[in-house]
């Protein structure tokens, strides 16, 4: 009974052992397998060291490579450098990118090698200007602000007034949809041919659309762009107004459906 003991306990104690030694095992493969991975995401041939961008409209691209690299400069759990194609903190890099300037549409990053990576940034594109009394600013096809426009900004955009407060650079001028239909109707009334050059809005359901030759059009945003326009022209039409006619109208009311109003100068 006591040799069965004795054996027993001296194969708990070998178990023991062989488990200690194994987890000893494990713990030095874990210390060299950090080990090394630190020490190679650090070393000089598998670093970052070229960063490409491509060139921007609205705002400096360097700004652009100084984000790049203070993500770079970070490292995992305080041991593993990210500045390596491996660890590349890309989500960061672009989220902290696309987070710096308004004109920002989208960034991606690509490899360019193993040392080198490309930034791709995307800007929007002005479709028509914001203008307080002081300033303008661009617009997206969206309606939303996103850059102070500068002094020479190409007088072919559409200049859209009132309804925004303070500061407009980040703001939309309204629903996107709702804009979408503003500038369609625009893009159908140069068809006529009328040229839009400034619209404004007090309730953002009644839009006041100056032209170029003095007209204004008053156009309900709750119809169709398309209908409105056919009235338009077909009111033009029947009543042969030309341009120089235009210039005597002060307004053409178009929120009637298939009647058409239009009053004198």
């Amino acid at each position: 009974m006591q040799d069965k003991n004795y054996k027993s306990s001296n194969l708990i104690k070998r178990k023991k052992k062989i488990l200690l030694l194994k987890m000893w095992v494990i713990f030095i493969i874990a210390i060299l397998i950090i080990g090394g991975g630190a020490y190679f995401s650090n070393t000089e041939n598998v670093k970052i060291s070229t960063i490409s961008i491509n060139d921007t409209t609205f705002f400096n691209k360097q700004e652009v490579e100084k984000i790049a690299q203070e993500e770079l400069a970070n490292t995992h759990f305080l041991i593993f450098g990210k500045n390596n194609i491996l660890l590349l903190p890309r989500n960061n890099i672009e989220k902290r990118i696309k987070e710096y300037h308004q004109a920002i549409k989208s960034v991606s990053i690509s490899l360019s090698g193993l040392q080198a990576i490309s930034i791709n940034i995307e800007e929007y594109e002005p479709r028509a200007v914001w203008c307080s009394r002081e300033d303008c600013y661009y617009l997206n096809e969206d309606g939303f602000i996103f850059v102070k426009a500068p002094p020479d900004y190409d007088r072919k955009l559409v200049e859209f007034h009132d309804w925004i407060h303070n500061d407009p650079v980040g703001q939309t001028y309204i629903d996107a949809e709702t804009f979408k239909k503003i500038t369609m109707f625009v893009e159908l009334v140069a068809g006529v041919p009328l040229k839009v050059i400034s619209i404004n809005t007090e309730d953002g359901l009644t839009f006041n659309l100056r032209t170029d030759v003095g007209t204004r059009l008053l156009y309900e945003i709750n119809d169709d762009p398309k209908e409105v326009a056919d009235n338009l022209n077909t009111v033009i039409e029947k009543d042969a107004i030309n341009r120089a006619q235009l210039n005597n109208i002060d307004y053409i009311d178009l929120r009637f459906g298939n009647k058409v109003y239009y009053k004198i100068r």
